[in-house]
């Protein structure tokens, strides 16, 4: 694709290996088997899945099937239709074990799993919390058998960056799956692409919002807003004003 568009691959490797990208503020060059070659930047294509989004949002079951290229949408209600890529490819089967092989060379214990949240392979199995919390504990789910992967992505935040998973879900599953076991495919959350801003300007406001924007902050368990005077005997929960029933409990 990259070829048909004008653009000049300075290399195409096949096979699983090593690889290595070299530069110090963007992509100078890549290693990869002993040599090392110009470029100003790398595409890594494991192979396509099945996008099951769509499904997972509406209900619709969805089961692992791996001469189908992975996780696949199940029994269909009647005001849903699959067609295409999405419903699976019967093509895709043998190259599971490959794009197996392909994580076993590639992956070390410094590897970044997630790239937007900066997550290694290490990480993701001790099941670290991310960096910035400056702690370096493994959570003791990990000892107790196969995870869920929405379990994985909440104390990881593996699949939580900017690209919402697209890029790494299905290698974080395809890792967390060497021991024999498959957890669940994560689940998906709308929007499932990004959305401008613009889209939600376009949205009717309530009144008391359209009146005073910080009307939101109404939301009781989270803050107080600024026009209503702090209590006399307020409690504070954490670090923010409690509500009510926190008053009340307290």
């Amino acid at each position: 694709a990259a070829a048909d568009a004008g653009i000049t691959v300075a290399l195409h490797q096949r096979e699983p290996a090593a690889v290595r990208a070299l530069g110090n503020i963007e992509v100078e060059a890549i290693a990869a088997d002993g040599r090392e070659v110009a470029c100003d930047s790398i595409v890594l294509a494991v192979d396509a899945v099945p996008n099951i989004e769509l499904f997972d949002v509406l209900g619709v079951p969805t089961e692992f099937d791996g001469g189908r290229g992975g996780f696949v949408p199940g029994a269909l209600p009647g005001f849903v239709a699959a067609a295409g890529a999405c419903a699976g490819r019967s093509e895709a089967g043998e190259r599971i074990a490959r794009r197996a092989a392909w994580l076993d060379r590639m992956a070390t214990a410094d590897s970044l799993v997630c790239r937007c949240e900066e997550v290694t392979l290490s990480d993701l199995l001790a099941l670290c919390p991310p960096k910035y919390l400056g702690d370096d504990r493994h959570h003791p789910l990990a000892d107790l058998g196969p995870l869920n992967q929405d379990q994985v992505k909440r104390l990881t935040r593996a699949g939580m960056g900017a690209c919402q998973g697209r890029r790494c879900r299905d290698a974080v599953h395809a890792l967390l799956s060497r021991g024999g076991e498959r957890p669940p495919m994560a689940s998906f959350r709308p929007p499932l692409r990004p959305l401008p801003l613009a889209a939600l300007a376009a949205l009717p406001e309530p009144p008391d919002i359209h009146h005073d924007w910080t009307a939101w902050f109404g939301i009781a368990s989270q803050w107080l807003p600024h026009w209503q005077p702090v209590p006399a005997d307020a409690a504070f929960v954490g670090n923010r004003l409690g509500t009510p029933w926190d008053m009340a409990a307290k």
